[in-house]
């Protein structure tokens, strides 16, 4: 026999929570960053514009900013592939591809710089990250709903 959980412990989906907030409002619950911010970190970190980001180019460190701009968009947005690959005017199966490449040297440092900055971004907009996540409690209280 399952047990009757109080409204105010029942999960709600992303989706639910998204309807009955604002568009502000979930951004800031998420702590989701919007692809411009992407932009400006991945131009800070690798010192090319987004023109020389979008070129044709298919240089090894090209297509390493390109990879870190679509590691950080799969981190920190919900942008689909086909948004992250107009952004960088791209098919949505390259972006894809980039996203399973096996990460160079310069990649890897590359990322761990733009981590930094990202993790500086949220903190300067949303404020410092609560010691428990929603992800986590919400996950306890789904334990609690399905246990038989």
């Amino acid at each position: 026999m399952q047990k009757i959980v109080p409204v105010s412990e029942r999960v709600i989906s992303g989706r639910q929570k998204a309807n009955r907030m604002s568009q502000s409002e979930w951004k800031k619950y998420c702590r989701e960053l919007e692809a411009l911010d992407i932009v400006e970190i991945v131009q800070q970190v690798t010192k090319f514009s987004l023109a020389e980001l979008r070129c044709k180019r298919r240089k090894p460190y090209f297509v390493d900013a390109r990879q870190l701009f679509v590691r950080l968009c799969e981190d920190h947005t919900t942008m689909s592939y086909c948004k992250m690959a107009h952004a960088l005017n791209r098919d949505h199966s390259t972006m894809i591809h980039v996203s399973q490449r096996v990460p160079s040297q310069q990649f890897t440092l590359w990322l761990e710089e733009a981590q930094q900055l990202v993790d500086e971004l949220k903190e300067r907009e949303f404020g410092p990250e609560e010691p428990q996540s929603h992800k986590s409690k919400n996950s306890q209280i789904y334990k609690k709903i399905h246990v038989v």
